[in-house]
């Protein structure tokens, strides 16, 4: 992701497996994805495969849930700030527990 243009995402997906390491957002589902070897990566929007919301999906993961997901990297840069590396609207493929 950090070789990505500011503000542009991948051209294809990735899946990725990890737990739930924060307590995701109401409305939107962010929260950071956490893998085996402990890298972090932060997921801004998650969705089910029916296309809700976080806020809408009834089968919603939670901290200490291990989870499949589907999503674009994105690099997001705010002008004067560090960049961000992110999942940018996820999917939620599987909730493994």
């Amino acid at each position: 992701g950090s070789g990505l243009s500011d503000n542009s995402a991948t051209s294809v997906y990735y899946y990725l497996k990890g737990k739930v390491k924060t307590t995701p957002t109401d409305t939107y589902g962010n929260f950071t994805l956490e893998d085996d070897e402990g890298n972090e990566i932060y997921v801004y929007g998650l969705y089910d495969l029916n296309n809700n919301i976080y806020g809408n999906m009834t089968d919603k993961p939670s901290v200490g849930d291990t989870v499949i997901i589907r999503s674009v990297i994105y690099k997001y840069v705010k002008t004067g700030s560090t960049p961000i590396i992110e999942l940018k609207n996820a999917v939620l493929i599987e909730k493994v527990n």
